[in-house]
């Protein structure tokens, strides 16, 4: 039997289509033949058909590479990508885009796909990965010296304008803040001074209680680790002001008090004399008549206490004003504390409370009075930073501290002077008056020992004299 091709028609099928029991055909022949037998028979002409069918993908161009930048905005835009396909045809081509959010819009990974598709519905793919993550710090401008020295009479500089630039962020603002080690003054205040532990005095603590169990005739006696004064102008209710700090008990260092007593109703002499039945206290007769020019408080009971710490810790104790007639008050001058004759604070109070002393195994609740005791120089060293910060929306951090030192005027070459004995940078009556209060001392130890005998006598007197109104700043450098 011999067979004869007699015809071949080709079929292009418009896209890709089932056809004659198969899928995916694209092309189609359609083969007629012709048979006869070696006796000369011939057959009918048949025909079969030859499917072409396409199940293979596009050929992927490379894929572009892995990218990592800084900012949203530097995401670089997308490329186009042709693929290959075995068949003629269109490809068509599906870019896509899936971002995974991180913290902030400078934060996320974004998978980019191109996906190619043939006309029979074969796919392929290639992706990019494009990790977006700031990790560039903000760039503070406009900043100050890193140190600076300052007197304690000097204002503080005014702040600069310091502004923050980020290579994203284009809001990233800028915090301020200040850190004051000990000493703080307070800015509402007309003055702030640091109260000291008493010097040449007839007493040797600055607090006591009295009414305390535990302690010796229950007298309870502490010492300053820091306190601080600050005072402020008549707000209606007379001159006012805050004492706080903190105190050791002489017997057990472990443990003592946070202070917290706000002062009012503060008056000079002439006005708290003229109230029936006041007075002031001068136990030691160091006083003289520095009391004229002293100023009179009475304490603000209204949040006034003490707060256990250490082995005292969870006590509290409310403190009031004693006398309760208010006949004597707070005492705020040169001599006024009531134990030596410096510049200083002194003043008497009530207590009640709960006290704990876990080292006396005490812990019940008590009552009874106190007195406080402290020098004050109003001019004292301190330390303090300020500092500012900035952070981006992902959390880069830039800071910057600038350590500023202001000088006590016993810090101070330039402004000490040997008679100034209140430290206020001058010498005035107010030194006179502590001069005098003094005058007479012969413990070898004496507070206005201007010759450097060890005692204060008329010798003292004569150098405090000849130096009375020359300014310290033009004192020599013998001062």
């Amino acid at each position: 039997m011999q067979y004869v091709a007699n015809n071949l028609v080709p079929i292009v099928h418009d896209g890709c289509v089932d056809y004659e029991g198969s899928t995916n055909v694209r092309y189609s022949i359609i083969c007629y033949f012709s048979a006869t037998d070696d006796c000369g028979n011939e057959a009918e002409e048949v025909f079969t058909v030859l499917n072409i069918v396409d199940n293979t993908a596009p050929v992927t161009p490379e894929a572009p590479e892995e990218e990592n930048v800084q900012c949203a905005s530097e995401v670089s835009a997308p490329i186009e990508l042709t693929a290959l396909d075995d068949c003629q045809g269109p490809i068509t081509v599906s870019p896509s885009e899936v971002i995974t959010p991180g913290e902030c819009d400078n934060q996320f990974t974004m998978v980019r796909t191109w996906t190619f598709i043939d006309a029979c519905g074969n796919d392929s793919s290639v992706s990019q990965t494009i990790n977006v993550i700031d990790e560039t710090a903000p760039i503070l401008s406009g900043l100050p010296d890193s140190e600076l020295t300052l007197n304690c009479q000097d204002e503080h500089p005014e702040l600069p304008l310091v502004i923050a630039d980020d290579n994203c962020d284009l809001n990233v603002q800028v915090e301020f803040t200040e850190v004051y080690t000990g000493f703080q003054p307070d800015p509402e205040a007309y003055e702030t001074c640091e109260g000291i532990q008493p010097l040449n005095a007839s007493a040797d603590w600055s607090m006591a209680l009295f009414g305390l169990p535990g302690h010796d005739d229950e007298e309870a006696y502490y010492n300053t680790i820091f306190s601080q004064v600050s005072f402020y102008d008549d707000n209606g209710n007379g001159l006012e002001a805050l004492l706080t700090g903190t105190v050791y008990d002489q017997s057990n260092p472990n443990g003592g008090w946070h202070m917290y007593i706000p002062l009012t109703a503060g008056m000079g002499w002439d006005a708290w004399s003229a109230i029936e039945g006041n007075s002031y206290k001068d136990d030691f007769n160091l006083a003289g008549n520095a009391y004229l020019d002293w100023t009179y408080y009475l304490v603000n009971s209204e949040g006034a206490y003490v707060e256990g710490w250490g082995d005292l810790e969870g006590s509290y104790l409310d403190i009031s004003h004693t006398p309760i007639d208010n006949s004597i008050g707070w005492q705020h001058g040169v001599g006024a504390n009531n134990v030596g004759p410096h510049f200083g604070l002194g003043g008497w109070m009530a207590f009640e409370g709960f006290y704990q002393n876990t080292s006396l195994e005490i812990a019940e609740d008590v009552q009874g009075a106190g007195d406080v005791a402290i020098d004050l120089n109003c001019c004292p060293t301190y330390l303090f930073t300020r500092i500012w910060t900035a952070i981006d929306c992902v959390g880069n951090e830039s800071s910057f501290s600038q350590e500023i030192t202001v000088l006590g005027t016993d810090a101070q070459a330039a402004l000490f002077c040997l008679a100034d004995f209140n430290f206020d940078g001058y010498r005035t009556t107010n030194d006179l008056a502590i001069l005098l209060i003094d005058y007479g001392c012969f413990s070898g130890d004496c507070a206005c020992d201007l010759t450097g005998d060890g005692f204060t006598s008329s010798a003292d007197l004569g150098i405090f004299l000849a130096l009375y109104g020359i300014p310290c700043e033009n004192a020599d450098s013998e001062d």
